[in-house]
């Protein structure tokens, strides 16, 4: 997949993960999340048949300022990981990277979505709620550190309207 999203006056474009953009996505993870994938989670995913992992970097530099994936397990679309660099936040590229990975999993098939998200990381949450995800469990000490995880579903019906 490669397409071009216009935002914040800067052309942002869409490529495929690639061994090369993995020191800037660690990057990214490390100042993400409190306990972040390994480069070599990052990895396995560019070889599992079943992941759909992407960047979105600027054209012209090629910095990657945001990344994520999901898994296409039937008809299931299971959200794996997204970020986006600190200083390229509050611009409602998140919002958008997740809409254009929610489309591009019901072009493959999906008729619903699934995530988990730490109940801390209340801006992330806040970000799904907005793209129509909705708590229906929690797991318990799903983290590695023993925090739970909110379990978060969406129907991806083609007539539905997202809301960026």
């Amino acid at each position: 997949m490669e397409q071009g999203l216009r935002i914040d006056n800067s052309e942002l474009l869409v490529d495929v993960l690639k061994p090369e953009y993995l020191n800037e996505i660690l990057e990214i993870e490390q100042a993400s999340f409190p306990v972040p994938w390994t480069r070599g989670m990052f990895r396995r995913e560019m070889h599992i048949p079943f992941s759909h992992f992407y960047v979105l970097k600027e054209k012209v530099s090629g910095l990657v300022v945001a990344y994520g994936g999901f898994w296409l397990v039937r008809d299931e679309m299971h959200v794996t990981n997204l970020a986006v660099q600190q200083s390229w936040r509050h611009r409602g590229i998140g919002s958008r990277f997740l809409h254009m990975l929610l489309k591009e999993g019901r072009c493959q098939g999906a008729k619903e979505a699934i995530l988990e998200v730490r109940p801390s990381n209340k801006p992330a949450e806040k970000l799904y709620k907005k793209l129509g995800f909705h708590q229906v469990g929690v797991r318990k000490f799903y983290y590695s550190d023993g925090e739970h995880a909110l379990l978060m579903h969406r129907k991806l019906d083609r007539e539905q309207k997202d809301v960026i």
